[in-house]
């Protein structure tokens, strides 16, 4: 379990939005995603992997775990880049 959590460690913790951007509190457009996320928890990862995959719900319960983490993670650093990419575009334009 140790080497799990180690693995996947930046899935947890902050709130991210979809684009890779951490959440903010100061009830700009973020509150609404962190309230969001706080309500509906793991289902959002679930939705998530389940549009990526299109996979149903019940499939994607039933997929093996280290599966969906790695597809979530995936998803994660992707937006990351993205948003990296986009930035660094902005500022030679």
């Amino acid at each position: 379990m140790q080497g799990f959590n180690r693995n996947y460690s930046n899935l947890f913790g902050t709130e991210d939005t979809e684009d890779g951007e951490e959440g903010e509190t100061d009830g700009g457009p973020a509150e609404g995603i962190d309230k969001f996320a706080e309500n509906w928890g793991y289902v959002r990862f679930v939705d998530r992997v389940s549009e990526l995959t299109r996979k149903t719900w019940d499939e994607v319960f039933e997929m093996n775990v280290y599966e969906f983490f790695n597809i979530i993670a995936y998803a994660k650093d992707k937006a990351v880049a993205e948003k990296e990419s986009i930035k660094a575009w902005e500022k030679k334009h």
